[in-house]
């Protein structure tokens, strides 16, 4: 079961690095990286539940999880409402006006879901590990 966690977290890691790294508008990017993030918070929440009721996760390790996941949670919504006030400025003002206040808000908040994300999934790893 570990073995098949870690598989799975390494394959989502590679999409996920691929997503952050083509070339392609920050939008398209932002949404690819917030769907592969959102699939890992997913992935990882139904192994720690399943880990949980094999009784290989203490209520201690539960709570820093709950934990972790709130914070990404919070962290997620923030990029995905950048993401749209991203697209709205666009919108209203034209493909070519200027939205280096909107792109850099929409960056920081995406780049603060993936930093929340890695602290969930780094401590999750950690757990599989017998950590």
């Amino acid at each position: 079961m570990k073995r098949k966690f870690v598989n799975v977290f390494v394959c989502c890691l590679f999409v996920f690095g691929m997503a952050a790294c083509a070339e392609r508008s920050p939008v398209k990017t932002a949404y690819d990286i917030l769907a592969t993030s959102e699939i890992l918070y997913d992935t990882g929440l139904t192994f720690a539940g399943d880990q949980y009721q094999a009784g290989k996760i203490d209520e201690d390790q539960k709570q820093q999880i709950i934990d972790y996941a709130s914070r990404f949670k919070v962290a997620w919504k923030a990029a995905q409402a950048a993401v749209i006030t991203y697209k709205k400025a666009l919108r209203m003002r034209g493909e070519n006006a200027d939205v280096s206040t909107e792109d850099i808000a929409m960056r920081t908040a995406v780049n603060a879901a993936k930093a929340a994300q890695n602290l969930l999934l780094e401590y999750m790893t950690l757990l599989s590990k017998g950590g």
